[in-house]
């Protein structure tokens, strides 16, 4: 089955489990309460990731002072845009799984698989795990261009 037809698959059964779960609480809260609902996790949704994002670029950040490749945040920033993107979605599955990659340790439990995956699929490509390089540590020092040179 190729990627982008289980995409579709995934796509379409959460579309149509979203819709379900959706008239359920309908049915048994009203209109307006399920529409608070909906309301109310993306305006908290929306404050969660700000906050989630802005403490990720100061890392981000920081490690950039200290001359290090911030693969790590990088990959959070992936996690909090997703993040963001499904709590914007109407529906509470999506809701939940936002809400978990917005909590810190849930985003490093999933690095670390990520990490593995793309480890294993390097290795079976042929390139030795501890060979591969995300790229290389930034000498912040030996980079600055001096005044009036050109580098």
């Amino acid at each position: 089955m190729s990627l982008l037809l289980k995409l579709f698959v995934l796509f379409a059964v959460v579309t149509f489990t979203e819709l379900v779960i959706l008239v359920k609480l309908w049915q048994l809260t009203g209109l307006l309460v399920t529409l608070g609902i909906i309301v109310a996790t993306a305006a908290l949704g929306s404050f969660l990731v700000r906050r989630q994002g802005l403490i990720v670029w100061r890392k981000f950040n920081e490690e950039m002072a200290r001359g290090e490749l911030p693969t790590d945040r990088i990959i959070d920033g992936i996690f909090i845009i997703i993040s963001g993107a499904l709590l914007l979605t109407p529906g509470l599955l999506t809701d939940l799984t936002g809400f978990m990659l917005l909590v810190p340790g849930n985003r490093r439990l999933m690095r670390g698989w990520l990490k593995k995956r793309i480890g294993r699929k390097m290795e079976a490509g042929g390139l030795r795990v501890e060979e591969a390089h995300f790229g290389p540590t930034i000498d912040a020092e030996a980079s600055e261009v001096e005044e009036g040179g050109t580098g």
